[in-house]
């Protein structure tokens, strides 16, 4: 996760990043309004990197080909008892450490009008290039569902689609998809099933892969089993045909 920290100076880079999980402080200015600086989780994705939080063992491959975590300032508005909205100002793209002198920005819309329901959006635009090279601007795009209640049986529907300007003109696209369900057994057993695919052709995002482009469809098979004592074990078979 953080194999992308910029070394500036002896205080940045992956060796310091990977002791973070997460380290904010925030105020809450108004009842329904807070803002927050320092490293917090990514406003991007239904999963999270700890794999105990997600409805399957490992995570999609949109989840891994978007950020995990940012650094910088955030604004979270719970506006009704139905609708939140967030504002991020951060470093960038899965950054601690700043890697040029331009700041990313994004948003996320989650409005669930049900309990079973939730339905939203998200973003990301900035400039992910150090500053001894030309910007190449980014923008990223997400939309999400949750059908049903995560502690009973539920579908996480995702999809991606993001932009980035190439070099020499033009621009580069890739885009992503899952769908996730789980369905509890009993108290103590589930299964979950995955299915997905993500395909970048310029290597934007999957970049070290090497040439030829990146494509790939997937599916998993989970059982889950809660243990005496609030441990979990989890299997899971995964395949790329």
């Amino acid at each position: 996760n953080y194999a992308g920290e910029p070394r500036i100076g002896s205080v940045s880079g992956p060796d310091l990043g990977r002791l973070i999980q997460e380290a904010f402080v925030g105020v809450r200015p108004a009842k329904a309004l807070w803002v927050d600086g320092g490293v917090f989780f990514s406003h991007i994705g239904q999963e999270s990197w700890i794999s105990r939080d997600n409805p399957v063992y490992t995570r999609s491959l949109i989840a891994d080909y978007t950020p995990y975590y940012s650094a910088g300032v955030r604004a979270i508005w719970q506006a009704s008892p139905t609708l939140t909205v967030h504002l991020h100002l951060v470093n960038g793209w899965q950054l601690i450490s700043e890697s040029n002198d331009e700041k990313s920005a994004g948003v996320r819309i989650e409005y669930a009008p049900t309990p079973t329901l939730l339905l939203g959006y998200s973003n990301f635009a900035g400039n992910e290039q150090p500053d001894s090279v030309s910007a190449r601007v980014r923008v990223f795009n997400q939309v999400f569902a949750r059908v049903g209640r995560p502690d009973r049986t539920a579908a996480w529907i995702t999809a991606d689609y993001g932009v980035q300007e190439a070099v020499g003109g033009g621009s580069s696209a890739w885009y992503g998809v899952a769908v996730v369900a789980r369905h509890p057994l009993s108290a103590r057993v589930a299964v979950n099933g995955r299915a997905e695919r993500y395909s970048d052709p310029d290597q934007v995002i999957a970049a070290s892969l090497g040439t030829g482009g990146f494509g790939t469809t997937g599916a998993s098979l989970g059982l889950d089993v809660t243990t005496a004592g609030g441990g979990l074990w989890r299997t899971e078979l995964r395949g790329f045909p």
